[in-house]
This record gives C-alpha cells, structure tokens and sequence, in this order.
C-alpha cells in the first residue's frame, strides 16, 4: 500500500498537495483500502519534500476580534505592501489607509518605503481630505 501511495505521489508532478487530496487522486487511479486516508495522512507527514512545500501557519488559531470605530475615521489601519515587481515610475511599494467606521481606502504606490513618504501619505490623503 505504501508502494501505491508512492507511485501516486510521484506521478504529481511535484505539485505537493495534502493528504487529503493523495487519498482522492489514489481513489481515482483505481486503488482502495480502508485505512488509505490515515495511511495518506502518515506518508504526508513523513515525506520530506511534502514537509518543506506544506503550507505551515506559525501562529495558532485563535478567535477573531471584531474592530469597531465609534464615528467615521475615528480610526483607521495603516498598511505598507511590497516588494511587488518593479511597475512603472520604479514604484514596488504600496501603502494603504482604511477606515474601519466607512470601510473607505484610500492608496498610493510608492518608489521606496520610507518614513517621509509614509507622512507625506498620511497627511495628504487622511489628515487634510
């Protein structure tokens, strides 16, 4: 059965999906055996190209938290994305401002993540609009 598990893999194209997913693509090239989702989960787990490729999440699961604001831009969340591929005027950055009462955006693509850009940002977009 591990043999089987191991042709199927491999036949995946390094496309290294859970276990889950090898249990159905074993279910479909004909094969089947009561512990066969176990038997994927185990070879999932051993396998050491699936466990360089798994999508880890280092942080636990926890619950979410709603963020309210009382009034409109009472308080808004502030992010810098990037390093996006070179677009053009050089720009690879881009910083973003919502506002959790509206939900409104507001955006700009940026040439380099610096602290003046980020100020000249939050005043001309959020402080004096």
């Amino acid at each position: 059965m591990k043999k089987v598990l191991e042709e199927v893999h491999s036949s995946m194209c390094d496309n290294y999906l859970g276990a889950r997913a090898l249990s159905k693509k074993v279910l479909r090239a004909g094969f089947y055996w009561p512990t066969l989702q176990n038997e994927a989960a185990e070879f999932a787990k051993t396998f050491p190209p699936c466990q360089k490729h798994a999508n880890f999440h280092a942080a636990p699961p926890e619950e979410l938290i709603c963020v309210t604001s009382p009034w409109l831009f009472a308080k808004w969340g502030l992010d810098l994305l990037g390093l996006f591929p070179q677009g053009s005027g050089q720009v690879k950055f881009f910083i973003v401002g919502i506002d959790y009462f509206t939900k409104w955006i507001e955006a700009e693509p940026l040439a380099a993540a610096t602290a003046q850009r980020s100020q000249k940002f939050l005043y001309r977009n959020i402080v004096t609009s």
